[in-house]
């Protein structure tokens, strides 16, 4: 058995079940399936995170799911980075520029903490952090602040409102909370911290993840993903015929860029 305490079991297995229902949503079938990937490999790095993070319980894993969980949760920032890329980026799509970025880190965040894992593993010393260890926290660094950036460009300039809603609410949110929770970890790195502080970041995570649930239930996926939901019908079946609004005239005062932008936003 581990030497986790049963509440911080208790905490990790709700944050994890909370994760593991936004993946599972993920799976289904819905639009932009390629940002649904994206999001899908995030959420998964955050589940291997919770192992992780604590290495009495890593190493309770079967083999092969520890060295899994360990290339997930030392690659999430390149995969948050990634989902932000999709969810804001309506020609989003896989290449190999963007697999070269994620396979990237996932070496990088392996050469980095394998050897370590290993020793652990196999009941000998540490051997401390090394030079692909500090490649590794510059990396995890600077796919941390890229994903912000992301999250910030074109703010003003996207005009779906959902979106705009997740982008500065859900997406905003997420994107500062790990550029600090990074930091700060990155500042006791190697150092006793006790078992406070990281319950306290996985309730963050559980926090958040549980306030996107709640946003996912009550909205579903498709706004947030940039696809308008179909309109409600009230009290009333919807006639078959499609109904044409009528196009606003434009003023006499109106140049003729504006009347266009006018046009194109009705049609």
């Amino acid at each position: 058995m581990t030497d986790v305490p049963h509440w911080d079991l208790l905490l990790r297995g709700a944050v994890g079940g909370i994760l593991l229902f936004h993946a599972t949503n993920l799976m289904g079938r819905g639009p932009r399936p390629a940002v649904r990937v994206a999001l899908w490999i995030f959420t998964l790095s955050l589940v291997a995170y919770l192992f992780c993070q604590q290495t009495a319980l890593l190493v309770q894993l079967p083999r092969p799911l520890v060295w899994a969980a360990l290339a997930l949760c030392t690659s999430s920032t390149a995969w948050l980075w990634l989902a932000a890329c999709g969810l804001f980026d309506d020609r989003f799509r896989w290449d190999w520029p963007l697999l070269t970025a994620g396979a990237g880190m996932v070496a990088l965040g392996l050469s980095a903490n394998a050897p370590r894992l290993q020793a652990v593993l196999n009941g000998g010393v540490d051997p401390g952090p090394g030079t692909f260890t500090h490649l590794h926290a510059m990396a995890m660094l600077t796919f941390t602040a890229a994903a912000v950036w992301e999250v910030l460009r074109g703010w003003r300039d996207d005009l779906v409102e959902p979106r705009r809603i997740a982008r500065r609410w859900a997406a905003l949110g997420i994107g500062l909370y790990a550029a600090l929770a990074l930091v700060i970890e990155l500042a006791v790195r190697d150092r006793p911290v006790g078992l406070l502080l990281p319950a306290l970041h996985v309730a963050g995570i559980g926090i958040v993840a549980l306030a996107l649930a709640v946003l996912v239930a009550r909205r579903s996926l498709d706004p947030i993903l940039g696809l308008n939901p179909a309109p409600l019908e009230t009290g009333r079946i919807a006639e078959t015929s499609p109904v044409i609004a009528p196009v606003p005239q434009a003023t006499p005062e109106e140049s003729p860029a504006l009347k266009r932008l006018r046009l194109a936003m009705t049609e």
